[in-house]
């Protein structure tokens, strides 16, 4: 009898261990997500706004309306590139390509609507902002002041 006993014990302990490194696998999520703020050219915010993100690789394309405060998210998207077309009555429809999702982050998707007719359309390309690795700027400034070489004397 102790021995079964034993054996029931090791079995729960087991299936505990077990089911407790399964579920943070479970947790994490392999998406992320495009939001924005859809405003007029005064800053005012358009409501109603139907937003549509298109990915470059797949081709699926889902579609959000902003709410009251002009603000739209599109979640759990495939990581890799989308295009963004942002449309509102009234407004000039505005194609955003090219933004990056990445696993487990936000993509800013903020829109500027200029007032136009059906039909029109103003193109933004958004770019990945380029980080100089060989030269970059330091916060730290030189403790030398900067003398032309003609005043220099060595102390």
């Amino acid at each position: 009898m102790h021995k079964k006993f034993k054996l029931l014990l090791l079995a729960v302990a087991l299936l505990t261990l077990a089911v407790r490194t399964t579920i943070p696998v479970l947790a994490q999520n392999p998406t992320g997500s495009i939001r924005g703020t859809v405003t007029d050219q005064q800053g005012a915010v358009i409501l109603n706004a139907t937003v549509t993100a298109t990915s470059k690789a797949t081709g699926d394309a889902r579609k959000v309306t902003t709410g009251s405060d002009g603000i739209y998210a599109i979640e759990n998207l495939l990581p890799g590139e989308y295009d963004v077309k942002v449309e509102a009555q009234g407004f000039a429809t505005q194609n955003i390509t090219s933004l990056v999702v990445q696993t487990g982050s936000t993509t800013s998707g903020d829109a500027s609507l200029r007032a136009g007719g059906a039909g029109e359309v103003v193109d933004v390309v958004a770019e990945a902002p380029i980080i100089d690795k060989i030269f970059p700027q330091s916060r730290f400034k030189s403790s030398r002041s900067r003398r032309s070489a003609s005043t220099y004397r060595p102390a």
